[in-house]
């Protein structure tokens, strides 16, 4: 092994940073073989650094940074990641966070909470950066305090390196333009986190001071702006954002020539882009250079025909959208056509996030025009890792935030996206019903999926009807027992809970029996292999997926009073095999870790539970958890 072709050792180490769970320590036994081992798998372990920065430390943080003057690991370190945080979170470590800047989108990153200012000694920072020799990206995550002296070493040391600065709302961004900062030439990345009171009404965010941002600095290639809640302050925020636009003149456009390139231009979700705001976007922001593009929600037709007509948009290969129909049968069609002229008029994407209470028709349209180039499809979104539920709750108190879509639509998808490797989806379960089975079956006709995010709702499908709670029949349809027609607290169904029970039993049989399904489908086409499947059931937070009419207009009683239940028996499971080809032994792991917390069912839920589950001991114990095991696929 050691005398294989420097070439083919980097082939290697690329495979082998893949693999979950075994990549870091397989990386680094290979970093100890010898030093052109440690040349080629150190750039994988050491390519990022992330260094929390407190000013109550104790110790000196020269003492820690000597711990890196390494020169195996110094030379390595690409990417360098400053975060100084007021109350720092234990699920916020360095290597965590590190990850998730490097996995996910630039649009989409959202800064941890509590950033505040380090007040601490920069000399010692200052020092490692004059070390990185091979240091392309600086990310400051921290508000206010930033030294000229790091500046200074920055575009002295490191002219061409890509600087990323986060300001907390306008205020701090002004200050931020007042200074030095702002006419650095290596200023890549602005981020601002916008503080709203999350018990008020939705406020739209400060479009006006990021479109100043631009006139003054359309250098910088990414703008990006997300919410974070807050009360008071908040609030206060938001009076002296619209005192300060008073007293601004009226807004007017660049010269063309001096528009801001940006690559990437990010919006909340829960923020509307109307008509009026992409003409301003317009006379600042040159559309042509833009590559992502993440605008918030459309719901005026005249926006998507807008797009369409002008088609700004050159070299777009990313689109995060949010698109909310407007009410009204007459109006639909219209809005729908337009919604499709405006796909029609975008360069082909190869990335693509496209949410809300649309048309599942809708998507394959979409993706007659952009299938053949998509090599991910996200028809879903679950809570960031550095975000609270603000945005999404605003999301979803105008219907659900992500259709739950059929096996026909799964199956027509697949035909249309031949190199699609990565799609987050939403299905409903049906316990283990061969309705259920066929999403399974049409995810298997993807012929080049590598990673299945899969969303399954497990409260159970109704037919729809104008009638009492108690008159609802499930679907599929089924004849019902005498226990399952009775009443739970005089106007909940039993079948719903006993069904939503049986759906949120997922265990390691039935996880490994999804994924085997799936990739048993591809298979049988002679196509590629799935390799990781992460399933995420829903037993909670379902108004995001349904309308309160769908299940009659009242909320299903879950077993013991606690969707925890529920959440303990469902888990957190991902499947994968061994093997970064997809072939060879699967590994199932859950990842939820359920509280050590007895609890206790009531007679009537312990009758629901064993009616699915007979107790073989013949003991009626309450206490939890008890005997379960999932429903097998029919």
């Amino acid at each position: 092994m050691d005398y294989l072709p420097l070439e083919l050792k980097q082939l290697i180490v690329k495979e082998v940073s893949v693999i979950d769970n075994i990549s870091q320590e397989a990386l680094r036994a290979l970093a100890q073989v010898n030093r052109q081992w440690n040349r080629v798998a150190g750039s994988h372990i050491y390519r990022h650094l992330t260094i929390h920065l407190e000013s109550s430390i104790l110790e000196p943080l020269q003492r820690v940074l000597q711990l890196l003057d390494l020169s195996h690991i110094l030379p390595h370190i690409q990417r360098l990641t400053l975060v100084c945080q007021e109350i720092p979170l234990k699920r916020d470590s360095p290597a965590e966070l590190g990850r998730y800047l490097d996995q996910t989108p630039a649009e989409d990153i959202i800064p941890p909470r509590n950033l505040g200012g380090y007040k601490g000694d920069w000399t010692p920072v200052v020092r490692l950066v004059e070390q990185l020799h091979g240091l392309q990206q600086l990310d400051l995550l921290m508000f206010r305090h930033y030294p000229l002296k790091l500046l200074d070493t920055l575009a002295v040391t490191h002219p061409h390196c890509r600087l990323s600065i986060v300001a907390q709302n306008r205020r701090d961004a002004g200050g931020i333009l007042a200074t030095r900062w702002i006419h650095s030439p290596v200023l890549h990345t602005i981020q601002i986190v916008h503080p709203e009171d999350h018990c008020v009404p939705f406020v739209e965010h400060p479009d006006r001071a990021l479109r100043d941002i631009l006139r003054q600095v359309p250098y910088i290639k990414r703008l990006s702006l997300q919410l974070r809640p807050g009360r008071g302050s908040a609030s206060r925020t938001y009076h002296d954002y619209h005192r300060w636009l008073r007293s601004q003149p009226a807004e007017s456009g660049m010269h063309p020539a001096s528009r801001a390139c940006l690559e990437v231009l990010a919006l909340p979700l829960s923020t509307t882009m109307t008509r009026e705001g992409l003409e301003a976007w317009s006379g600042v922001v040159n559309w042509q250079s833009l590559t992502a593009w993440a605008p918030g929600t459309i719901e005026d037709s005249t926006v998507l025909s807008t797009i369409a007509i002008q088609q700004p948009f050159q070299a777009l290969q990313r689109l995060t959208l949010f698109l909310r129909p407007p009410e009204g049968v007459d109006y639909w069609a219209n809005w729908t056509h337009a919604a499709q002229r405006m796909f029609d008029a975008l360069p082909p994407l190869v990335y693509l996030c496209l949410l809300g209470p649309y048309e599942q028709t809708l998507l394959l349209t979409v993706l007659d025009r952009h299938g053949p180039t998509l090599t991910e499809l996200q028809l879903d979104r679950d809570q960031p890792q550095y975000q609270s539920g603000l945005t999404f709750s605003r999301l979803a108190r105008n219907g659900p935030i992500a259709p739950i879509f059929t096996a026909e639509v799964i199956a027509g998808a697949a035909t249309r996206c031949p190199v699609l490797r990565t799609l987050r989806i939403c299905v409903q379960r049906h316990r283990g019903h061969p309705l259920e089975v066929a999403a399974y079956d049409a995810l298997g006709q993807f012929s080049a999926l590598q990673t299945l995010d899969l969303i399954l709702i497990c409260l159970p499908a109704v037919v729809m009807a104008d009638r009492p709670a108690s008159a609802l029949t499930p679907f599929p349809p089924r004849a019902l027992t005498a226990l399952e027609q009775e009443l739970l607290d005089g106007h909940c169904p039993k079948w719903i809970v006993r069904d939503q029970a049986i759906n949120a039993a997922i265990d390691e049989l039935l996880a490994t029996a999804i994924f085997k399904r799936i990739q048993g489908g591809q298979a049988t086409a002679g196509r590629g292999r799935l390799k990781l499947l992460r399933l995420h059931p829903r037993v909670g937070r379902l108004a995001h997926y349904h309308d309160d009419r769908s299940v009659g207009g009242f909320r299903p009683l879950v077993l013991g009073r606690s969707h925890d239940l529920y959440k303990e028996m469902a888990g957190a499971w991902q499947v994968q095999c061994n093997n970064s080809s997809g072939v060879g032994m699967v590994r199932a792991e859950n990842q939820y870790r359920p509280t050590p917390c007895p609890r206790t069912m009531r007679s009537a839920e312990l009758e629901i539970f064993e009616s699915i589950w007979p107790s073989n001991d013949g003991q009626t114990n309450r206490i939890w958890p008890l005997a379960w095991q999932s429903w097998p696929l029919q």
